[in-house]
């Protein structure tokens, strides 16, 4: 379970992007893949942020 909040203080009424249960990670016998799971979900996220960001014109806070 990860939750992004993306706090935008500069709209007129400031509200949070919040995202939950992004996408969920299939199970999987090798154990090298679970090693970068956390990883991947942290990029997954700043990449949803990101393009957010670029979409909104925004400057905001990232709170992970």
């Amino acid at each position: 379970m990860y939750r992004v909040i993306l706090y935008c203080p500069y709209l007129d009424p400031p509200f949070p992007y919040i995202f939950k249960n992004i996408f969920e990670v299939k199970k999987r016998k090798k154990k090298k893949r679970r090693r970068n799971k956390e990883k991947r979900l942290l990029m997954h996220i700043r990449y949803l942020t990101f393009y957010l960001f670029i979409k909104y014109k925004i400057k905001g806070k990232f709170l992970i």
